[in-house]
């Protein structure tokens, strides 16, 4: 049986582009990201939240 990975090409959503950009501007930490129709719509951080 043959193993290999295929990958298919997708547009990024707006709140996707977002929330990558938000995830490099942090540069480390922890963070909780709240999903909802299988976009991400909330980004939790200790004591601080940010709307995507």
């Amino acid at each position: 049986m043959d193993n290999k990975i295929t990958y298919t090409s997708q547009k990024l959503h707006e709140k996707e582009k977002r929330l990558l950009e938000f995830i490099r501007r942090l540069g480390y930490g922890e963070i909780t990201i709240r999903v909802q129709d299988g976009l991400p719509v909330m980004v939790e951080r200790v004591k601080e939240k940010v709307k995507l």
